[in-house]
């Protein structure tokens, strides 16, 4: 039977055993920037934040003021939940911002 070629090389154990013992460790974290074992500070895009909106007291409310009114779920889309103000408030938004005469969201 066919099997795929791997994309990368297989790893022995020895070099399995040699990059753990290589992995850095995040020693401090602010915002956007994290230090790797004391490194100078890097800009942090392996997470959700790596612009830094979290910290900005008017996204912050917002999202507070949406968690409150409509939950917090692991989606959203309208075929399962139907629809709600928010995709006719984002649908009117884009349609103006596109110069359309509607738009839909999925």
């Amino acid at each position: 039977e066919w099997q795929p070629a791997p994309l990368v090389p297989i790893a022995s154990v020895k070099q399995s055993e040699a990059a753990v013992r290589a992995r850095r460790v995040i020693t401090q974290q602010s915002g956007d920037r994290i230090q790797l074992d004391g490194s100078m500070p890097l800009l942090n895009c392996g997470g959700f934040d790596f612009l830094n909106m979290g910290s900005e007291p008017r996204i912050k409310a917002a999202a507070k003021k949406a968690l409150e009114k409509y939950g917090c779920g692991s989606c959203g889309p309208r075929g399962f939940y139907g629809s709600i103000d928010i995709h006719e408030a984002l649908e009117e938004r884009f349609a103006a911002f596109m110069h359309a005469e509607r738009a839909i969201a999925f």
